[in-house]
């Protein structure tokens, strides 16, 4: 209590980190240099994010790489979680499984990956 947060609107092409609030059950972006809990990123739904740097336990047990592009959805209809990310295959996770040192989420497509050259 009488924490004051912040929030920003996500820009597209910027990395944020990935971070927990409201007790560690919700996931949410912030931006570098502080803490969920004191400035959250607003994403849209619907906004592509890239989540970088998956560590290996959380790729293992969820079956993912170490890069992954998802669709943000927010809420899901029973507004229990509101930061849900839906999968090409339509699996929908939080954010807060993503939380983690070193993880990131780019809004939009990742440079590396638009740039990348298929000849």
């Amino acid at each position: 209590m009488g924490r004051t947060q912040h929030e920003i609107d996500a820009r597209p092409g910027e990395t944020y980190c990935v971070g927990r609030v409201n007790g560690g059950l919700q996931g949410a972006l912030y931006p570098r240099g502080t803490t969920a809990d004191n400035c959250r990123v607003a994403v849209e739904r619907g906004t592509v994010l890239t989540i970088t740097g998956i560590p290996a336990p959380i790729r293992n047990s969820l079956g993912l790489q170490m890069v992954e592009v998802v669709h943000y959805i927010g809420r899901n209809r029973r507004k229990q979680d509101r930061g849900l990310v839906e999968f090409g295959d339509g699996r929908r996770l939080s954010l807060a499984l993503f939380a983690a040192e070193g993880v990131g989420a780019c809004v939009g497509l990742a440079s590396f990956l638009t740039s990348a050259s298929f000849s």
